[in-house]
């Protein structure tokens, strides 16, 4: 009875020199193609939510519709309007700052105007100073009012040195939630094709992390990171200013 002879592992050296010129292409273009893969994928694109708690806010406005608002009932440079649109200019820097137990003061440096619904109230080249203060009775303002936040932005103010001018108004407290989108295509080829027969789920939005930040920190500019867009990234969202 004989016995049964050892299986003998296919080699690239045993086979014929074609079909092993062949063997090892095919090695070299399935590496190149997982190169190709890992390294060539359209930059993702992230999305960035803060929920943040400080007593300053500075904008610089990229559209003059998304950052004008409304005021009930404020002292526009000491004169006190009621139901006042402010529509600052592109390129202005607006500021809203309430310190703990004062007024809301907004600052718009720039061209501004200021209109009811139906007529022009004001506008300055030079900028304008919007007060609201609850405890101002001839202009009461609302206990709460609501802002728009919409262009480049930077929250909390930290005094450097003894600058007697320069008030310490970091943030209080906040949260960043990072989110990040699926990529959508790779190699040009669109995934969205493969989604039915694959796991794949391109353009999905999914939470990548969540930062928690400490008293007496600075919220600074956000760079995109776009090669074709704007550098600096843009918020969208707003500002509910609690003057109880």
């Amino acid at each position: 009875m004989s016995k049964p002879r050892p299986l003998k592992w296919l080699s690239l050296s045993a086979l014929p020199r074609e079909l092993r010129l062949a063997a090892w292409g095919f090695v070299l273009l399935v590496i190149v193609l997982v190169l190709l893969v890992a390294l060539t994928p359209p930059r993702p694109l992230t999305l960035v939510a803060a929920s943040v708690r400080a007593e300053t806010l500075k904008l610089t406005v990229y559209n003059p519709d998304e950052a004008s608002f409304r005021v009930p009932a404020a002292r526009v440079d000491r004169a006190c309007v009621r139901n006042a649109i402010v529509r600052p200019d592109q390129g202005d820097t607006v500021t809203y700052t309430r310190e703990v137990g004062g007024p809301l003061v907004i600052r718009v440096e720039g061209r501004v105007s200021w209109r009811s619904r139906t007529a022009l109230l004001g506008k300055s080249g030079q900028g304008a100073y919007v007060r609201l203060d609850p405890a101002d009775r001839a202009c009461f303002a609302p206990a709460h009012v609501r802002l728009p936040v919409a262009g480049a932005m930077t929250i909390g103010l930290v005094g450097a040195g003894d600058a007697a001018d320069e008030s310490s108004m970091p943030v209080l407290s906040g949260q960043l939630t990072v989110y990040g989108r699926a990529v959508a295509s790779v190699l040009g080829v669109s995934l969205q094709r493969l989604e039915r027969l694959t796991l794949a789920q391109p353009q999905s939005l999914y939470l990548a992390e969540t930062i928690a930040l400490p008293a007496g920190s600075q919220i600074g500019r956000a760079f995109s990171g776009s090669r074709s867009g704007p550098e600096i990234a843009r918020w969208w969202g707003f500002v509910d200013a609690d003057l109880t």
